[in-house]
């Protein structure tokens, strides 16, 4: 029986088994059958939603997710390498620098091999067109322009949502603008103008759009393109960027109102300090000065800032500013001195010295007219000034002329003093030169005062200086912290960043201390005046003790007199000095600085001063260009003086025919071969064919060069022809007037000389004297004298 049970048991645990077995191998092949059936669902090859929703998962939780977030890291680095110049108008997009950003090489690959990582196993996520922007950005940022170009191509002509095409076509707008293809960037936007936008893609459009703008200084443009963008910022410094564009583009308008309310929300956003303190500035800048009141405050808000400690770096900032504030105001001087105070604390290197100078220069320029302070000042300038700047090229021109210049005006200065003087009495004259021996002798005594104390200071530098034996040479000077300067400067920096700068005293800490008084001494305080007194009596002593040592300078009065035209003859000199350097600074004014009415102001003088100058048809030409330029009826009054008082000057020649120049250069080619034809009749003593052909020569190239070479031919044979007669003096006599800039001017008039010896001899002799001209005399006295000033050519 116990048998048959046992039996029973172990056959019922073998059918348990096997059932359980059986039922494991079903749930196993089941597993894999669904596992099997889930992982051909979820291939990257398949677009059904299991696999959209799994490979979108893997995509945006892993590698797109790390990606992002780096790029985010990226970009804030990317964003604090911007130089900012506060002194024009910001750039919405800070100009991108692959100088600086090959430091990040290692950190963009990073971010292109993760961003990768979607597009190579998940394509069929929601991800791949974000990836591949991801990886445009990082070429971009690498200086790879092309690539990341034909990165952003590839996502609008391939990717699957709209919104990220339109976001790609945006990167590419900026991708060009970084690679400087502008025409590239206009086309795209074009076309992004006509499409509907996200608001995400609204706030990099219309921000990049902006940029655009900016590059060709289309200001108006920008404002309703930021007003929009501004809100939509997610990031707050980008915001507060936005914001302060609006108030410098408002202010730049002269619209005040909406600068102040732009820069008030700039203040209350909390941006970089260096954005907040500027925006603090301009806030006062566009606040409406209406009374004392109101400028004493703000001159105490300044005073403020340059008491703080933290504003240390920006002094030269804050006097700039003050000195618009004094620009604005019309107070020169005061604008000025804050100017050169600004220049004076700038810092090596920074943008704001450049900009100062540009002020100085130009104050002194546009509203003093002082061009020898002004040409120092673009000097300066042209040295500090950023040379990619739109306007160096303009300061550069400036800087150049203005050297020139200076010269000019220098010398007509000096000359019109040397006149004044020289029409002086001699009492006037006397003590006019006493005054300048007294200056010189006190800048030579001042000098050498100067060099006597820089003299003992050296001195006592020389003596506090340290034993190179105990500081040189020695391990110890060479492990010392103080031996090692550039410890030192590391320590400076990092205890001025954190502290300011302190005077080194005790308490230095504290920023409010009370004076330290010795109050074991009850006349500690008149102790104090009596040292203060006595030592200023002992220094006053020492002072001029030091000046009686010093011996006076010796000064030669008569070479004040050397210069001075007390003549006729060396004022005509003066004079011609005059009229040169006048003219010269007319034309720089007129060709070289475009400055055409300070040009006519200065041709004007030169007419009134000089009626009967060389220079008058030119300038008369001129007068007449600028003012038909303008459009001014002036031209008409110039144009006719011209035509009248010298018909022949080549200037009157150019009113009559504007062409004159390209007609000349083709009837020269031909009066140049017939001219030749003149000088070989003239050579073989046919002299009548010779002057018929220079007639007919004239006549026909009336707009020829060589006239004037022509007519003194004519000349030499009417002599040969007719001798000394009354038409050959007409001739000769009509020369200067009818050519008055050749060459042959010197010729004619040793003809001329010649010509009225002859007169002289033999046109009116006394009566018993033969009355013709022997053929002999008259090659003496004219031919010898001329023979070689004939032009063989033309």
């Amino acid at each position: 029986m116990y048998l048959i049970k046992l039996q029973r048991f172990t056959i019922f645990e073998y059918m348990n088994t096997q059932s359980r077995l059986f039922s494991n191998s079903i749930s196993l092949f089941l597993s894999l059958l669904v596992s099997g059936a889930f992982m051909v669902s979820c291939s990257q090859e398949s677009n059904s939603f299991v696999a959209r929703n799994y490979h979108n998962l893997l995509a945006r939780d892993n590698s797109f997710f790390l990606a992002r977030e780096r790029m985010k890291l990226v970009e804030v680095k990317v964003y604090d390498f911007k130089e900012d110049n506060y002194n024009g108008i910001l750039h919405p997009l800070p100009p991108l620098d692959t100088n600086k950003t090959k430091g990040l090489i290692s950190q963009l690959d990073d971010i292109i091999k993760k961003a990768s990582m979607p597009i190579r196993r998940h394509k069929n996520s929601d991800y791949v067109d974000d990836s591949y922007i991801l990886v445009g950005r990082c070429r971009i940022y690498r200086g790879e322009f092309k690539m990341g170009i034909e990165t952003y191509k590839y996502v609008n002509a391939h990717g699957k949502d709209d919104d990220d095409k339109i976001e790609s076509l945006v990167y590419l707008v900026r991708a060009y603008m970084a690679a400087n293809q502008l025409d590239n960037a206009k086309t795209v936007l074009d076309h992004l103008d006509k499409q509907t936008l996200t608001k995400k893609n609204k706030a990099i459009y219309n921000t990049t759009k902006a940029e655009y703008l900016r590059i060709f200084e289309r200001y108006d443009e920008m404002i309703p393109l930021l007003e929009e963008a501004a809100p939509l910022q997610r990031k707050r410094d980008q915001r507060s960027r936005m914001y302060f564009i609006l108030g410098q583009l408002y202010q730049q308008n002269g619209n005040d109102t909406l600068a102040y309310k732009n820069y008030h929300k700039v203040v209350k956003s909390n941006p970089p300090y260096e954005m907040l303190f500027v925006a603090r500035l301009n806030l006062y800048q566009v606040t409406n000065i209406a009374n004392a009141n109101t400028t004493k405050k703000l001159n105490k808000y300044y005073a403020k800032l340059l008491k703080d400690p933290k504003n240390e770096e920006y002094r030269d900032k804050i006097y700039y500013e003050m000195a618009m504030f004094e620009y604005k105001q019309k107070n020169l001087p005061k604008a000025i001195e804050y100017l050169k105070l600004s220049s004076s604390k700038g810092k090596p290197g920074g943008y704001q010295k450049g900009f100062t100078y540009l002020k100085l220069a130009e104050i002194y320029y546009d509203d003093l007219e002082d061009y020898e302070n002004a040409a120092a000042y673009y000097d300066s300038t042209a040295a500090t000034f950023n040379k990619k700047d739109k306007r160096y090229p303009v300061i550069s021109k400036r800087e150049r002329i203005l050297d020139e210049f200076v010269k000019h005006i220098n010398t007509i200065k000096r000359q019109d003093s040397l006149l004044k003087v020289s029409y002086m009495d001699s009492t006037a004259l006397n003590t006019l030169i006493d005054s300048l021996v007294a200056k010189e002798q006190e800048a030579y005594r001042l000098q050498q005062l100067a060099l006597k104390k820089k003299k003992q200071s050296g001195d006592v530098d020389d003596a506090l200086k340290p034993n190179a034996a105990f500081t040189n040479g020695t391990p110890l000077a060479a492990s010392w912290y103080f031996s090692n300067a550039t410890a030192v400067q590391n320590g400076i920096g990092e205890f001025t960043q954190k502290w300011g700068k302190r005077k080194l005293e005790d308490h230095w800490r504290r920023s409010k201390k009370d004076p330290i008084i010795d109050y074991d001494s009850p006349d500690s305080d008149s102790l104090k005046a009596n040292k203060d007194s006595l030592k200023t009596l002992a220094d006053d002593g020492a002072l001029e003790k030091e000046k009686n040592d010093i011996t006076p300078l010796k000064v030669d009065r008569k070479k004040y007199l050397i210069d001075i035209p007390f003549t006729d003859s060396q004022r005509v000199v003066a004079n011609g000095k005059i009229e040169e350097a006048m003219f010269q600074v007319a034309s720089i004014y007129n060709h070289k600085l475009d400055e055409p009415q300070r040009a006519i102001r200065t041709y004007e003088n030169i007419l009134k001063r000089y009626p009967e100058s060389k220079y008058v048809p030119e300038v008369l030409y001129n007068l007449y260009l600028i003012y038909k330029e303008q459009d001014n009826n002036k031209q008409e009054v110039y144009k006719a003086r011209l035509l009248n008082e010298h018909p022949n000057s080549i200037f009157a020649k150019l009113i009559r025919n504007p062409n004159y120049y390209r007609d000349s250069k083709i009837a020269n080619k031909f009066a140049t071969v017939e001219y030749k034809d003149v000088y070989a009749l003239y050579k073989a003593n046919r002299f009548a064919e010779a002057d018929s052909a220079g007639t007919v020569l004239s006549n026909k190239y009336p707009d020829s060069d060589i006239l004037d070479k022509v007519a003194y031919i004519q000349i030499l044979c009417r002599i040969k022809i007719e001798g000394t007669g009354h038409d050959v003096q007409q001739a000769i006599s009509n020369f200067p007037e009818k050519f008055p800039e050749s060459t042959l001017l010197p010729a004619v008039k040793e003809l001329s000389e010649a010509v009225k010896k002859d007169r002289e001899k033999y046109i009116t002799p006394p009566a018993n004297v033969d009355t013709t001209i022997p053929e002999d005399k008259t090659k003496d006295t004219t031919q010898d004298a001329v023979e070689n000033a004939i032009p063989t050519k033309p």
